[in-house]
């Protein structure tokens, strides 16, 4: 695998991908510069982080369940259906209870902390609404809890009319409590809601914007840098074990130039070891051969046999190279993988450096978001 290649390749690519996530970065922080600029803001967004969030739902879920338990006793015994009809009945008052609340307070009164006075007119309208709003509601549920508790039909026109003609006058304790609890809820529902996000409209979830797609650029420099660092070491681990093949290898030449020159010892000995055998039989043979004759016997019994010799070249084989060039070679070689190593891991800092390069254009973005390096 060429290093360098891989290298350049990769910036190349994570330099396109970066980029665009920076672009989106850079364009979200300006805009938030802008916002803050325009609104008079000069603080930070203050909002619950996940864990407040869920305390708060659960606070509206626990009001929620304790107005609908709370109406249902009530409300139960003027209901035809009884518990189940209170209990239904019940449930749609707290819903429009605290559901309008929350509403309210999110999208009408939470204009009052913006800076402009026509939104601010708007929060300021949505907050004498949600007063009129509770007020009313709430009377209206005490005086429908009396009729209910006095007409087992038509509750909700006796409350309409007692509405009308006597808004506050109760003749039952309970329905005052009544008025009280859903009243309290509502305003604790308001309250909960606002401190859901910032109070300054559209402030809290544009810095969330901001900060996850910070977060994005800096996970995306990070598994790209990474990826180069996996890069550097894969290719510095092969180019160490060429290395160390290679210093195995030399060795392994000397060992079998030394077998080779012990094969050929050994070969030359068998052959005057077969010779001496031969000649030995031969010897036996031709005194035999002697003794049975009555002359001296042929000529060639008093000659030495001799094995045909094949012609062997003495020393190292004509494809081994010589040992100082041998021991050049590798020297050169192992030079060579030193600078490749050096040159792979000063590509890796320049690629690096791209990258960093590409943060500090963007106006240093991928800094805040604090990137890492391997």
């Amino acid at each position: 695998m060429d290093g360098i290649s891989s290298f350049r390749s990769e910036v190349s690519k994570g330099l396109n991908s970066l980029s665009a996530r920076g672009n989106r970065l850079y364009q979200l922080e300006q805009y938030m510069r802008d916002f803050k600029v325009e609104s008079g803001l000069k603080r930070t967004a203050f909002y619950p982080q996940t864990y407040g969030k869920v305390w708060r739902w659960g606070l509206i879920a626990l009001l929620f369940l304790a107005e609908v338990l709370g109406n249902s006793y009530f409300l139960s015994k003027g209901s035809v259906y009884g518990l189940i009809g209170g209990f239904a009945e019940a449930v749609i008052i707290a819903f429009l209870n605290i559901g309008i609340s929350m509403a309210l307070g999110i999208f009408g009164i939470q204009q009052c902390w913006h800076r402009a006075f026509w939104r601010k007119l708007i929060g300021f309208l949505s907050l004498i609404g949600w007063l009129a709003f509770i007020g009313i509601f709430n009377l209206f549920v005490a005086h429908y809890r009396e009729a209910a508790g006095a007409f087992l039909e038509g509750g909700g026109a006796v409350a309409l009319q007692a509405l009308k003609t006597n808004l506050i006058g109760f003749t039952d304790f309970q329905s005052w409590v009544l008025f009280g609890i859903g009243a309290l809820f509502a305003f604790i529902a308001l309250v909960d809601a606002l401190s859901m996000d910032d109070l300054y409209p559209f402030y809290g979830k544009l810095d969330r914007t901001v900060e996850d797609a910070r977060e994005e650029y800096a996970q995306e420099c990070n598994a790209l840098i990474t990826e180069l660092g996996d890069i550097k070491a894969q290719t510095t681990r092969a180019m160490r074990y060429a290395q160390d093949d290679l210093s195995k290898r030399r060795g392994e030449h000397g060992s079998i130039l030394d077998g080779y020159e012990r094969a050929l010892h050994t070969y030359e000995q068998h052959l005057t070891y077969l010779e001496r055998a031969g000649n030995t039989l031969l010897s036996i043979y031709r005194e035999a051969n002697c003794e049975t004759r009555s002359d001296l016997g042929p000529k060639r019994f008093k000659e030495i046999w001799s094995v045909m010799r094949p012609p062997v070249k003495v020393g190292s084989p004509s494809s081994a190279l010589p040992q100082e060039k041998l021991e050049t070679e590798v020297m050169r070689t192992q030079s060579g993988l030193d600078d490749k190593m050096r040159e792979v891991h000063d590509e890796y800092e320049r690629s690096f450096l791209a990258y960093r390069g590409l943060d500090e254009f963007l106006g240093g973005s991928g800094a805040k978001a604090e990137i890492t390096t391997h």
